[in-house]
């Protein structure tokens, strides 16, 4: 315990213990809260104390639902899904029955119930209960208030997860013009919409705009948060991966470097941020060649990764990053059984068409035309085509790689002597070209630029 955070719960046990001077609910709330703020281990001890007094409270378990709530919400922070799932029924319980419940404590309610879903590989009731706060929201403070841009844009992550760009994309644009409509275009609550715009055009391979987006939401986050927050270090992440693409490598692994260690420290080496972060650094060294280093860290995160709720997304890429290095390595039987078992974890848990799946199977694909396994890889090539297909867009942001993939399934059937399907394919090939939004540079469905990313 340090000394700053000791002194707070002496205050706070003193304060609880002396008639007059005992703090209401509310004080003792504020300062779990801190406490929380400050990664302190003493934050769960002083969410009891506040959930003592809130339930001494007479008011139908109004006060101890909000301590609950704000539990809830440190229990996700350290990974402990299962207990912040019977918290937030408790809570939704009292609240649903609560006339006098305020719409945005009941929309935190709901997304954070989301979360827990989400982690327990529940996504579509994850995605139904972010739809239900938001309309909430709607219907009890209207379309433009204030209170939807938090929601609005924890909805567009789920989008952005299940591969559907469009909807995600159109949540984001509306929630920056709440935002910026409610506090100004500077403020500091907009950090959060500008990250997850960041992540949005990662995806559709705009690197050069992604990192803008990040830049101005670091200062907002840092504000907001604190420099050393989680949502600090996913901004930082987005930053690292929009440098990293546009050549940047030794700003890349700063920014890296310093979002692996606050999330180390905040939420620990098994947690799903801090694994992606590793497994982008094991990608890197994997595309500039160094193998070894490649091979330790994605098995690393593979270990870790092995129990619910990382048995999703982190392993199944993790897996995928080991097959490339084996294929590299000439260890074409090690490689064969990677991609299987990634694309087996990414089926089993996964939207059909989330980018992780298409990621799996695109690269499985390459994987069997390249080592002359032209029969099994055809219709991987075509079930690939099928999910990328059912990636919502509205900018052809997922063109590039579809014709891509497109023609390599052409070349496939040609070399089958299956001609009339393969020019089939080169007609659809000549269309996507037509349009005039295919992007040049997103030439594969890879890792690194179609993933399932929080």
């Amino acid at each position: 315990m340090t000394l700053r955070t000791g002194a707070l719960i002496f205050i706070l046990c003193v304060q609880s213990l002396v008639g007059q001077a005992r703090p209401t609910w509310r004080q003792s709330l504020n300062t779990a809260n801190m406490l929380n703020r400050l990664d302190s281990p003493e934050a769960e001890a002083a969410y009891g104390i506040a959930a003592m007094g809130a339930g001494a409270e007479n008011d139908g378990g109004a006060a101890l639902a909000l301590v609950r709530n704000d539990l809830s919400s440190y229990l996700l922070d350290h990974g402990r899904h299962g207990e912040a799932a019977v918290l937030l029924q408790q809570v939704l319980t009292v609240q649903e029955g609560d006339p006098r419940t305020a719409p945005r404590e009941l929309a935190a309610t709901l997304c954070n119930l989301g979360l827990c879903y989400r982690q327990q590989g529940r996504h579509t009731d994850a995605q139904m209960v972010h739809k239900r706060a938001v309309q909430h929201l709607e219907d009890t403070l209207g379309p433009r208030h204030a209170d939807l841009m938090p929601a609005l844009t924890r909805l567009a992550w789920f989008q952005l997860e299940a591969g559907r760009i469009e909807e995600a994309a159109r949540l984001l644009a509306r929630a920056l013009r709440i935002g910026q409509a409610s506090y100004g275009a500077n403020d500091s609550r907009l950090g959060a919409v500008l990250s997850e715009l960041s992540e949005l055009q990662l995806i559709r391979a705009d690197p050069g705009q992604a990192r803008r987006s990040a830049a101005r939401a670091l200062p907002m986050l840092d504000d907001a948060y604190g420099p050393d927050s989680i949502e600090v270090a996913r901004a930082l992440d987005r930053m690292a991966r929009a440098d990293f693409a546009l050549g940047r490598i030794s700003q890349a692994r700063e920014s890296w470097a310093h979002s692996l260690k606050i999330l180390e420290t905040r939420l620990g080496p098994n947690a799903d941020d801090t694994m992606a972060v590793l497994l982008e650094m094991a990608h890197v060294a994997y595309l500039e060649r160094r193998y070894v280093e490649a091979e330790q860290t994605a098995r690393r995160v593979s270990e870790r990764a092995v129990r619910p709720p990382h048995a999703s997304t982190i392993l199944s890429a993790s897996l995928q990053t080991l097959a490339l290095v084996y294929v590299a390595q000439k260890r074409n039987s090690d490689a064969s059984s990677a991609f299987q078992r990634s694309l087996e974890v990414a089926e089993s848990t996964l939207p059909p068409s989330s980018l992780q799946v298409v990621a799996c199977l695109a690269g499985y694909a390459r994987f069997l035309a390249t080592t002359g396994n032209l029969s099994n890889a055809e219709p991987v090539y075509r079930r690939a085509i099928e999910a990328l297909d059912g990636v919502s867009t509205v900018d052809g942001s997922n063109h590039g790689p579809l014709l891509n993939l497109v023609e390599e399934q052409a070349t496939v059937l040609r070399k089958l002597k299956r001609k009339p399907e393969a020019r089939e394919l080169d007609k659809r090939a000549r269309a996507l070209r037509a349009s005039g939004i295919v992007n040049a540079n997103a030439h594969t469905v890879d890792i690194e630029a179609l993933k399932s990313r929080r």
